[in-house]
């Protein structure tokens, strides 16, 4: 449409998608990092769509449902054949640090949209999220790499993340002076979220589901 920004958005029975690419719609229908996607076709990343969805049930879809439906839209519309495979790949592994958890569960809304959101690059509040919700949003908005969860706690819970980003997060985005300076400044991730959370994030190669793309054509408009 060439509205400015890009983002998926629930507008009460709508699921609606700006300026996304098929890798956008791979990488948030089936959970995974941009580096899951083997043999993408040259226009995976750079050709944008934009989605107006209304499922065909009564009733709210949860996240889960979100993320079936654009994958069954995808897989029909993009003519998408594709398998899984198991790559070894660079990957944050997360895993519960020997304090334990400091995050506050939540069972008010155990089938409820998560939030997860950014006040600013290192300001998060996540709100009836699982752990596997948070390693999507890392992987997808905030680090280069795939997320592992290893965590093992079941559940959804509620939990603010401060730190001061480095220049390899956020796709790069500058970091303020101000603040790279700032002696009261949060800590880095790495530190913040063993400290504010309870959970470390280690650096290592792992196994890693990847989808392998066997066959893909472009859409024609509605």
């Amino acid at each position: 449409s060439g509205n400015p920004g890009k983002g998926f958005t629930v507008r009460g029975r709508e699921i609606l998608t700006i300026n996304t690419s098929l890798a956008d719609l791979l990488t948030f229908s089936y959970n995974i990092h941009l580096r899951q996607i083997v043999n993408g076709p040259s226009w995976m990343e750079n050709d944008k769509f934009d989605i107006v969805g209304r499922p065909v049930a009564e009733g709210m879809p949860n996240d889960r449902q979100i993320r079936a439906m654009i994958k069954n839209l995808v897989l029909e519309r993009f003519k998408l054949t594709v398998h899984t495979d198991k790559r070894e790949l660079p990957a944050y592994v997360l895993a519960v640090s020997s304090g334990g958890p400091k995050m506050t569960q939540n069972t008010s809304n155990p089938n409820g949209l998560p939030g997860l959101g950014f006040g600013a690059p290192g300001r998060m509040r996540v709100v009836n999220a699982t752990m596997a919700d948070f390693a999507s949003d890392m992987q997808g908005t905030v680090l280069e790499r795939p997320v592992v969860d290893k965590t093992d706690l079941q559940g959804r819970f509620d939990f603010t993340l401060n730190w001061t980003p480095d220049e390899g997060q956020f796709r790069g985005i500058p970091i303020p002076p101000a603040a790279a300076n700032d002696p009261n400044a949060p800590p880095g991730l790495f530190t913040a979220i063993q400290e504010q959370i309870g959970i470390k994030m280690d650096r290592m190669n792992a196994q890693v589901e990847v989808i392998v793309i066997d066959k893909a054509e472009k859409p024609s408009e509605n």
